[in-house]
């Protein structure tokens, strides 16, 4: 059994006769399943629900990238649940991850059902969680100080007012889960001197408008203190800490790379 979640906002014109397309390509495919267009939030993870309680496994999130991880927020927790995507968007780098080279692809990738365990990351904002399967940016409203502490002991000052965070399980099994990414963005010279101090490895580019310092980070645990709130798209309640590291349990996704779990529907 499959549910597709998708924002109410795709079954809008002119995305309604591609959703009508969408709609007749899983009937052939015999993938078929309830449509659970959701405004906000609390809507999806009701529909969450109650999919959960009809005994659908396997859940789809058709959109972009975003719409994908409120899904994974909404349901990560769920056991013997796999996760699905059908992107609606030519550049989507879960579509990349779950080997998906273009919409058509996806449902010829659902109907095969091939299961894979992947990890993820969980970010901590006080008694909130929530989830990264690729990444997340925080964009804070200033420079903002910060005190990044790496793996538990590593302490580092810097000033930023934006965080990517990149979850780097994929490509390099080997190497460190968690990236992150410190971007400040510099507009006049007067603001040279709110430049991070990073002892880690960094790079400096330079565009025609702005300057942009980045600092680069690899580790298996970060945590971000700062002075400010911090305000960001994946969590909407503003916290002074922010705690990074691998999720104990991975999540199950339908892509056509491996065949671990069981094909059943």
């Amino acid at each position: 059994m499959y549910a597709y979640f998708l924002p109410a906002s795709l079954d809008q014109t002119p995305d309604k006769r591609q959703l009508d397309r969408l709609r007749l390509r899983l009937r052939t495919s015999r993938i078929s399943g309830e449509f659970c267009n959701y405004h906000n939030l609390d809507e999806l993870n009701q529909f969450v629900v109650n999919n959960t309680s009809s005994g659908t496994k396997n859940f789809v999130a058709i959109g972009g990238d975003k719409d994908f991880h409120a899904l994974l927020n909404a349901a990560a927790h769920l056991k013997d649940t796999a996760f699905g995507f059908i992107p609606t968007t030519k550049t989507s780098l879960v579509a990349q991850k779950l080997g998906i080279d273009n919409p058509r692809q996806a449902y010829s990738i659902l109907a095969h059902r091939k299961i894979r365990s992947m990890p993820i990351l969980q970010l901590t904002l006080g008694d909130q969680h929530a989830v990264v399967f690729t990444e997340t940016r925080f964009d804070l409203s200033t420079n903002t100080e910060l005190q990044i502490k790496v793996d538990g002991s590593l302490e580092i000052s810097a000033v930023a007012n934006r965080i990517e965070i990149i979850n780097n399980l994929f490509d390099e099994p080997d190497s460190k889960p968690i990236v992150l990414n410190l971007y400040n963005h510099l507009d006049d010279a007067s603001d040279r001197r709110q430049q991070p101090i990073i002892k880690l490895k960094h790079e400096q580019k330079h565009t025609r408008k702005t300057s942009q310092q980045i600092a680069h980070l690899q580790a298996d645990s970060i945590e971000v203190y700062s002075k400010a709130s911090l305000q960001n798209q994946l969590l909407t309640t503003p916290a002074h800490q922010l705690t990074l590291r691998q999720a104990d349990l991975p999540i199950n996704v339908i892509n056509k790379k491996h065949n671990e779990l069981s094909s059943e529907s």
